[in-house]
Formats: C-alpha cells, sequence, structure tokens
C-alpha cells in the first residue's frame, strides 16, 4: 500500500467546509432553504420596484419627463416657485 502524502492546509481547510453541516441543518437555524428562498426573491421585487419608483419619480426622474433642470423641478416641488398653484 503507498504512502498517503499528507494534506496542505488549504485542502484540509476546503474538506472541512466541504463537510461542515450548514443551513437547516444546524440546531439554531430559524430559517430554513425555501424561506430564505422566498425571502430573496421579494428582496428583488421590492429592489426592482423601487429602482423603478426612484428613475420616475425622484426629483430628477419627474424634471427629465417634463423637460426642465432638476432645480427648477426641485424649487416648484418645495413651492419656492409657483407657489401660487
Amino acid at each position: 500500500m503507498p504512502a498517503r502524502s499528507p494534506m496542505s492546509l488549504h485542502e484540509y481547510r476546503q474538506r472541512q467546509r466541504e463537510f461542515q453541516t450548514r443551513g437547516s441543518g444546524l440546531p439554531q437555524a430559524k430559517l430554513d432553504e425555501a424561506t430564505v428562498k422566498a425571502a430573496r426573491e421579494e428582496y428583488e421585487r421590492a429592489r426592482y420596484a423601487l429602482r423603478y419608483i426612484n428613475e420616475h419619480y425622484s426629483i430628477a426622474g419627474l424634471a427629465r419627463k417634463y423637460g426642465v433642470s432638476p432645480g427648477a423641478m426641485e424649487k416648484a416641488l418645495n413651492y419656492s416657485t409657483w407657489g401660487h398653484v
């Protein structure tokens, strides 16, 4: 039987991670794989919605829509100008 060469530290740590218990297999886990997947999907949908809102309803987005500068739109929205409307 040939002698086995000793494992390098990198190889040892890699194998240690490979066989380590993770996720819902841990006794203190409060989440499971399905819950995490659902939460990640919900988070991505919310990020998309927020990005849409920021692009279209921010001061810069409204200024683009109406063809004015962001400064002019900000002043109009804060009643610095067009206060009579």
